[in-house]
């Protein structure tokens, strides 16, 4: 089922799928990291919240994009080479996490603070196609009612904490979340894809002008210098010299383009030749 189908509140679903068309908007992914965090946080009502990148060689993270954590703590979890305990949980069960309360060491959550700091957390892993690609979690529900967005007149689907209880994420809190990471990971997705394309369409240019090349401006180079070497036989004394000269800067220039045409090729396409007019000349004669 499509996480948004579980969102109850007709006036949050349509502030989820707002947040969902500026994901859309922008897909640069500095830009889609840091609206995916900073929708997610102020949909739920978070005091804080992170986006890790997961690095596909290594057990740890690759890259942290926040809104509201200790920027020290934040290089120290992209310095670790695994992650987090309980964030190491969702990478292997591939499923939500969600505390009420956490009296251990936020440590093990990728959290800086002293022990009992974080009074509540959501967390739940994106995935692209079946590769799980990052997490995204949030700390610290800060209302006691339920999340802006539920309209008047609406059941909210768990009651507010008590008083003098944290405020706790609930079920649309993680429906609304699930919601968003669901969209990160297609927005992801189709950047990926399209850089794949804009890789392919420069390929097939590089390819085409390297043919140009080849084709066109070293075979006019190839019939001048041919020219010139005729020219060059029937010369004499000085003239004769600059008819080789030009000839010879004409194969420096052949060489240049043949190296240019090589550098355009596709990785691992054979060197091409190194013909000259010289060379050229020296076949025809025998």
């Amino acid at each position: 089922m499509i996480p948004y189908r579980l969102i109850d509140s007709a006036e949050r679903l349509k502030d989820v799928l707002d947040s969902v068309f500026l994901l859309a908007s922008d897909l640069a992914p500095d830009a889609l990291f840091g609206n995916v965090v900073a929708s997610a946080t102020r949909l739920v009502d978070a005091r804080c919240g992170a986006l890790v990148l997961l690095d596909p060689a290594t057990s740890g993270a690759s890259k942290v994009v926040h809104v509201g954590l200790d920027s020290d703590a934040v290089a120290d979890l992209g310095r670790r080479p695994e992650l987090p305990a309980l964030l190491d949980v969702m990478v292997k069960e591939r499923r939500a996490l969600r505390l009420d309360s956490w009296n251990g060491d936020p440590g093990q959550l990728g959290l800086p603070g002293p022990a009992g700091s974080v009074r509540s957390f959501l967390g739940l892993p994106i995935l692209l196609g079946s590769r799980l690609f990052a997490l995204l979690y949030l700390v610290d529900k800060t209302s006691r009612q339920p999340s802006p967005g539920l309209g008047d007149g609406a059941t909210p689907p768990s009651p507010a904490s008590p008083p003098g209880q944290p405020a706790c994420f609930d079920d649309q809190d993680e429906a609304v979340v699930a919601t968003l990471a669901f969209a990160a990971g297609l927005a992801f997705e189709i950047n990926r894809l399209e850089s794949q394309v804009r890789e392919l369409t420069l390929i097939s240019d590089r390819e085409r002008i390297a043919m140009e090349l080849h084709d066109k401006v070293i075979g006019r180079l190839f019939s001048l210098g041919l020219s010139l070497q005729g020219a060059a036989r029937t010369a004499a004394g000085p003239l004769a010299a600059k008819l080789h000269g030009a000839v010879n800067e004409l194969d420096t220039t052949i060489r240049d383009i043949r190296d240019t045409i090589f550098s355009l090729g596709p990785p691992g396409s054979p060197q091409p030749g190194a013909a000259t007019v010289e060379g050229m000349t020296a076949e025809v004669e025998r």
